[in-house]
């Protein structure tokens, strides 16, 4: 009997002990997570800003111990960063400096594909930053059936749309968990949208968190409420109503502090599409010329004692991106010839035969030959939109296709992609009646997604889609090419 009570003695101590410890390394765990996560946010933010002007700060010799001086530069290289936005931004509010800006963006509009990069970037820019506080306020949190009408879920109003014949319905930006930057654009009847009690940066924190930080009791009433923000803070950078609460006397302090944070915020707004832009044209450039730059090197080597050293890398990607279009214009050029064509037919059919190379091989030439030889270049032959995901809610897509099957029944093929990130999405396949054309171009369907509903039309009339344009045979595009 007394090794058993002892036995259980020794068991229940040892239960303690484990629970204890196991809830002291919980809670460290608590505490340290958020500071490694914001530490390595913080690291990220640095390596792709400030560390770029680090090899600036090294050149100056700086008094002081050895090992310091890694996190003198550092330190350093953040001031610097903060004072060359400052500068952008004091030059992006006075004339003369707006005007510069606009030269340099009317040149990067010339330039075939940078302007592209640029326009895009831009546009994402110009969303997410504030809004002035005259400026129409939009967003709310509500809550709405999502993906079915039994499934309640939170999101966001945007805007509000009124389509003929079926009245007035909310622009909304369901988020995904735990990015609240992504999700679905969708619209949704007023009468189906719910407003809750919970404010725009409660229900931000409840998306993070996966929803432990929902409240337990929700008070939701059957309208929304659109002209009235329910909040002031902002999601992802979109201006929320603030002008409810009382405005305060600003003391000088708080005045030149908010002076230099819209200066430091109009640089960034201006630095950021330009960095963007660089990033994506060097990317592109390392993944296309920069590829042959071991037959450039040699051509350049008789160039060399000629040259400064700083132009040799300028002349090398110049000579690699001339190398590069030649190549590619003389294999087009082939490839109109009778035996050019054979020759290359004959190629592909060796690498069909290839277990992973076709795979790899087919899809990728499927892409180039939608992207190239479809009606208007973007592989989206119109902009729709349909019943998604279930009836009486609607959300844009852009029809692809058609398809027919064995018994004769027809679909619309339609790519609905995410917000705002329309590079990915979903594909299906829709009853002709369930896809309707609201008389928007590809583009401004594009910029409502990519704005999450922000960006949107005041009214909409449903119209049958137009017959579907069928992709040419690429073998006779390429033999009619001249």
């Amino acid at each position: 009997m007394k090794k058993s009570e002892s036995r259980r003695r020794k068991q229940t101590l040892f239960d303690r002990m484990r629970t204890t410890v196991r809830g002291y390394m919980l809670r460290g765990l608590l505490v340290l997570v958020p500071l490694g996560i914001t530490a390595y946010a913080l690291i990220l933010c640095y390596q792709l800003t400030a560390a770029n002007l680090s090899p600036l700060v090294r050149r100056f010799s700086i008094p002081i111990p050895e090992y310091a001086v890694p996190y003198a530069v550092v330190a350093l290289s953040v001031v610097l960063f903060f004072a060359l936005l400052y500068l952008i931004g004091v030059a992006a509010a006075v004339v003369v400096g707006r005007r510069f800006i606009g030269l340099g963006e009317a040149i990067l509009n010339r330039i075939p594909m940078v302007k592209t990069i640029y326009a895009a970037s831009k546009q994402v820019i110009d969303l997410v930053q504030p809004k002035d506080e005259a400026a129409p306020k939009y967003q709310e949190a509500v809550i709405l059936s999502f993906p079915g009408p039994e499934i309640k879920t939170i999101a966001f109003v945007m805007g509000r749309t009124q389509i003929e014949g079926l009245g007035e319905y909310c622009r909304v930006f369901v988020p995904t968990t735990p990015n609240p930057t992504s999700g679905y654009f969708e619209m949704y009847p007023v009468s189906s949208v719910q407003q809750s009690d919970m404010t725009v940066e409660d229900a931000v924190k409840g998306v993070m968190s996966a929803g432990i930080l929902v409240p337990d009791v929700l008070d939701i009433s059957a309208d929304v409420k659109v002209t009235k923000s329910a909040s002031d803070s902002q999601l992802g950078g979109m201006a929320v109503d603030a002008a409810a609460a009382p405005r305060k006397k600003m003391s000088l302090w708080q005045f030149t502090k908010n002076i230099f944070k819209r200066r430091i915020l109009s640089g960034f707004f201006v630095l950021v599409p330009l960095a963007i832009t660089a990033f994506v044209v060097t990317f592109l450039y390392d993944f296309t010329a920069g590829r042959i730059e071991f037959v450039t090197a040699p051509l350049l080597r008789p160039l060399r004692e000629y040259l400064p050293i700083q132009a040799v890398p300028i002349v090398t990607a110049l000579l690699s991106i001339v190398i590069l279009l030649t190549a590619l214009y003389i294999t087009g050029y082939i490839a109109t010839w009778v035996v050019g064509g054979r020759i290359i037919r004959l190629g592909e059919s060796i690498i069909n035969r290839l277990p992973l190379v076709a795979t790899v091989y087919g899809a990728s030439k499927q892409i180039v030959e939608t992207l190239l030889f479809k009606k208007g270049g973007s592989g989206f032959q119109e902009a729709v939109i349909v019943e998604f995901p279930y009836e009486g809610v609607f959300t844009a897509g852009f029809l692809v296709g058609r398809t027919r099957t064995t018994t004769g029944e027809e679909y619309h093929r339609v790519f609905m992609p995410t917000a705002p990130n329309i590079s990915v999405g979903l594909l299906q396949l829709f009853e002709p009646r369930h896809v309707h054309s609201a008389g928007m171009s590809v583009e401004e369907t594009v910029k409502m997604v990519v704005s999450c509903g922000l960006i949107g039309p005041d009214t909409m009339t449903f119209t049958p889609v137009g017959e579907v344009t069928q992709m040419p045979d690429v073998a006779e595009a390429i033999e009619a090419a001249p």
